[in-house]
């Protein structure tokens, strides 16, 4: 029977299509076995890591509460520790349950003889804190702390055991993606064989457009792009030729784009996420997901890469966020700066207890600067949210119990003062009544933050002449001024509204404090300037002086609690909570408050207030 070229080529290319489906289904098979092997890897190893590290967590907690209970012992510290003793021992049996290596019998051994002996011990010192507290120190400093660091130490080498073993099974992947990847190079190499024999098979019975058509595909199979393939025939070969050579056109264009560089961009830019300890979400201008992080699937509690291109409601249910996000891809906005940080925080509610966590949003633009995506960061800050609690319950309750014994001793030294005494007497009580005074004023101010941060101090809300009140701010200071040769002066650079909803008493006083701050660093002929300006719904109120300014170390901590700096006469005035009154009575109005300054040349305080 004879052929046309058109079936004759149509044999051949079936011939060809079974090779690259055998080479097309050994692929398949590699790559789902290096996906077991893979999850393999997550599954027998994960769970001991995390176990170890939470052992570590958990005894940490409880040698907290050991040093608590020395310091100021409570019978709920023992209840707590009992309570993190059955966690720890929970996560003890998880350990001991998935363990797959030789190494991690004896570790667990270990760690469990030297946690029971470090139980023993700390319950002697739960039972000595209530008769000698002594005692109880000589056995936590002692027996006690080193096993503490024995066990910690232990539960580190479990962790680490695992992770050499997800990295040796690392290791064992990586062989099997190699012999996958030549025996794929075998097969196809076999194919390509085939291909060319059953190619020659049929050239031969072909005429010599066959042979000009097979040249130039092998030229075009190793990179040479510029042939040029003249066919004069009219038949099917003639209309292959032209094909071809429009293909060949279109080849050099699609090389101009570098494709294999995206794709190894993309898989670099993958690997980095992937490694980075925050959590990290990329999305498109639609707010679908495009890449996410295990970090990130853990916080939000979704498989990552199941959430590929996944609406972001799927995923999180968070207005405020979303608005965020689409205003990164809209207009190019990004997230508030360090001012705004508490604005911006994340609650994730667990069996294990809450977790926060500070986020950002930043578009992601080209070089020509048009928006292709958005990122949202989550940075893990339960730490320091727990820490910052702890301080201010701990600056609360030592204010309550200095306030009396303050008061006590302030009504005595007055008592004292109304008799008659000697000169140096008389001098050295002065100085003690001073000392109360500044006491007092410390601890008036610890309760005011206190109350303030808490929410407990009302705003006493009523609408104010906003440019009278500033006047009358400038006013209580301008003696001062004077006096140490300072012009103070207002300047307003917008049409101020005539009444403004805010709690005159306290925004007077966070005018006077920002005033009187600048009194305490500027110089005699230096200036002071409060300016005021309107935007749409903000009025924006600043302080400017040319003083000494405030070192860059200092600047992102100012609003710190007990921040204090010398002053230009050397010393340290104020309790060093000034700013961080004025800092919760700005955000209780609904503002914000940031510093510029620039050592030796002078700062500018700017809070802002809504109008509405």
């Amino acid at each position: 029977m004879k052929l046309s070229i058109r079936n004759k080529f149509l044999i051949s290319f079936c011939l060809i299509l079974v090779l690259v489906l055998i080479v097309w289904g050994r692929g398949i098979f590699s790559i789902r076995d290096l996906g077991k092997s893979a999850q393999l890897i997550l599954k027998e190893n994960y769970r001991s890591i995390r176990a170890a590290y939470k052992m570590i967590e958990i005894i940490e907690n409880q040698n907290n509460l050991l040093l608590q209970g020395l310091v100021d012992y409570s019978p709920d510290y023992k209840s707590s520790f009992r309570e993190k003793e059955i966690k720890f021992l929970i996560n003890l049996s998880r350990a001991e349950d998935n363990i797959t290596i030789k190494k991690e019998n004896n570790i667990i051994a270990n760690i469990k003889s030297n946690y029971s002996e470090f139980l023993g011990h700390s319950t002697d010192v739960f039972s000595r804190l209530e008769n000698s507290q002594k005692a109880a120190e000589d056995i936590y400093e002692g027996p006690l702390k080193k096993k503490y660091k024995i066990v910690v130490k232990e539960c580190s080498q479990l962790a680490s055991v695992n992770q050499e073993t997800m990295y040796t099974a690392s290791q064992n992947t990586q062989k099997t993606a190699n012999e996958s990847f030549y025996t794929i190079i075998i097969i196809g190499v076999i194919a390509i064989s085939a291909g060319i024999i059953i190619s020659i098979f049929f050239s031969s019975r072909l005429a010599y457009p066959i042979r000009k058509l097979m040249d130039a595909t092998k030229k075009i199979g190793d990179g040479d792009l510029d042939v040029d393939i003249k066919v004069e025939s009219k038949d099917e070969l003639g209309m292959l030729a032209k094909e071809l050579q429009a293909m060949v056109r279109k080849l050099k264009d699609y090389r101009k784009l570098n494709v294999g560089r995206i794709i190894a961009e993309r898989k670099r830019a993958e690997a980095i996420i992937q490694s980075v300890g925050e959590g990290i979400l990329v999305f498109d201008t639609e707010l679908k997901i495009v890449l996410a992080n295990q970090v990130v699937g853990e916080i939000l509690n979704f498989v990552p890469h199941e959430g590929i291109d996944k609406h972001f409601f799927e995923i999180l249910k968070n207005e405020k966020i979303f608005n965020l996000l689409k205003g990164a891809v809209e207009k190019g906005k990004i997230s508030p700066g360090e001012e705004e940080e508490e604005k911006n925080i994340f609650e994730v509610k667990s069996e294990e207890g809450k977790s926060y966590f500070y986020y950002t949003v930043n578009p992601v633009k080209t070089e020509e600067g048009k928006i292709i995506g958005a990122v949202l960061l989550f940075k893990d800050v339960s730490k320091l949210k727990e820490i910052e609690e702890m301080k201010s319950e701990f600056m609360t309750a030592a204010s309550h119990e200095l306030k009396n014994p303050l008061s006590s001793v302030s009504m005595s030294v007055d008592l004292l003062l109304e008799e008659e005494h000697g000169e140096k007497d008389k001098e050295l009580l002065l100085a003690a009544r001073e000392d109360c005074q500044r006491l007092k004023d410390l601890v008036n101010d610890l309760l005011d933050l206190s109350k303030l941060e808490s929410g407990e101090m009302p705003m006493e809300l009523r609408d104010v002449d906003y440019k009278r009140l500033c006047k009358k701010g400038i006013d209580i200071l301008k003696k001062q001024a004077e006096e140490n040769e300072i012009n103070l002066e207002l300047i307003e650079e917008k049409e101020i509204p005539d009444k403004v909803k805010l709690d005159p008493n306290k925004i007077t006083w966070v005018l006077t404090n920002l005033i009187g701050n600048a009194l305490r660093y500027t110089d005699k002929g230096g200036y002071i300037k409060v300016r005021i300006t309107v935007t749409k719904n903000r009025i924006f109120t600043s302080v400017e002086d040319n003083g000494t300014g405030i070192p860059y170390e200092y600047q992102s901590k100012i609003f710190d609690k007990l921040i204090s700096l010398t002053d230009k006469k050397g010393t340290k005035s104020g309790s060093g909570l000034g700013l961080s009154i004025t800092k919760e009575i700005v955000k209780a109005h609904g503002g914000s408050i940031w510093v510029d300054s620039e050592p030796g040349e002078g700062s500018i305080f700017t809070f802002t207030l809504p109008i509405k």
